[in-house]
Parts: C-alpha cells; structure tokens; sequence
C-alpha cells in the first residue's frame, strides 16, 4: 500500500455524492477506473501511479456503480491533490 493509499485514513470525503458519509471514518483512496480513463474493465487506470480520490463507503460504492458525473469526479482529484500537496506526499513541479 503507498503512501498516498494510506493518507486516507482520517480524512474526509472529496466526492461528496449523495448519502455521503463525509465524516465516517470510512474513507479510503479511491483510483480512478475504466469509465473515466477509457480504459478495460476491471483495469486501473492510473497503473503505477496514485491518481483518485479520497471516498466514503457510500461515495466509493456509488463511483463503483457508475453513478457519479465525471464533473464531480474531477472535482473530487483536485481537492484530493491539492490535500497530498499539503501533506508533502507530492509535489509541484
């Protein structure tokens, strides 16, 4: 598990769909798939490297199920980087 995988823990949602959980203690670092990327089913887009987001039980479910606009996908990776920014986990070049 990386670094940025583990930076989940303690956080709070950035996807922040309906029924989030924002708080719950629940949130892991979700990568982003297929449906976004373009890429085969079941395969990560972003092998290699740790592009996602910071989601709840419920928002990670509702992402699972394609049930997430790409607009607030998108929103969720940039509050998400902007987060391992401030926490030196990458960096800005």
């Amino acid at each position: 598990m990386s670094k940025i995988t583990q930076s989940a823990k303690g956080e709070e949602c950035t996807l922040r769909h309906d029924g989030c959980r924002w708080g719950s203690g629940t949130v892991v670092f979700s990568h982003l798939d297929h449906q976004y990327a373009g890429k085969g089913m079941g395969i990560k887009a972003t092998k290699g490297m740790d592009w996602g987001f910071y989601a709840c039980d419920k928002c990670h479910a509702a992402y699972a199920r394609h049930e997430v606009d790409a607009s607030d996908v998108l929103r969720a990776v940039v509050l998400t980087q902007q987060r391992l920014i401030a926490k030196g986990l990458i960096g800005v070049k």
